[in-house]
């Protein structure tokens, strides 16, 4: 018969089998290191600064569209995120537009001047108060005919005119709806250009 209660001969015990060495001194006795004081650099003490500048970089790209259309607003979202500017306020109203332009810096705002709920005109000056240095920009639907119409240089005609008008009243420009990507991105370069040493 074997006897189960003494190891075999030649086998090693379990306390054998996990006694390895791997050459790491643990002495329980060695204190843990002291925390010691590091002083900051005169690098370190500037993050203040650094805070306010990435603050007015945000604000500088803060843009606001005013329209009741809410795929306009979707694209006009989408077009601004292609061209780095993602900080995006949306106002269907003219009181909800009053209070983002109350609230928020904006570099670059567009109005819709087709909505009879939004009061592109009085949104404009106070804008122009507010923000002297914002790009404000009308949208339209404008003339909306297909190309081959017989009459469509007549509403070229009337294109002009609501655009020359638009930048009489104070807008940079008159854009026309369905908006392109690369006339918004054009306008959003300006932006960047603008802000971009802060």
């Amino acid at each position: 018969m074997v006897d189960r209660t003494q190891p075999a001969t030649g086998a090693p015990t379990l306390g054998a089998a996990l006694d390895l060495d791997l050459g790491i001194d643990f002495d329980a006795t060695d204190p843990l290191p002291s925390r010691t004081h590091v002083p900051l650099s005169p690098q370190a003490a500037h993050t203040q600064p650094l805070a306010r500048s990435q603050a007015l970089q945000t604000a500088a790209r803060r843009v606001l569209v005013v329209s009741a259309d809410v795929q306009e607003r979707a694209h006009l979202r989408a077009c601004l995120a292609l061209s780095r500017l993602v900080w995006v306020d949306e106002a269907s109203t003219t009181t909800q537009a009053r209070s983002s332009l109350a609230d928020h810096h904006h570099a670059l705002v567009f109005i819709n001047v087709d909505t009879p709920v939004i009061d592109s005109a009085q949104l404009l000056a106070e804008v122009r108060q507010l923000r002297p240095q914002a790009l404000v920009l009308a949208t339209s639907a404008g003339p909306g005919d297909a190309p081959g119409h017989p009459w469509r240089w007549l509403r070229g005609i009337q294109w002009w005119w609501q655009r020359r008008a638009a930048r009489r009243a104070g807008f940079h420009d008159l854009l026309h709806k369905p908006l392109r990507s690369g006339v918004v991105n054009t306008w959003a370069k300006r932006v960047l250009q603008t802000y971009q040493k802060i």
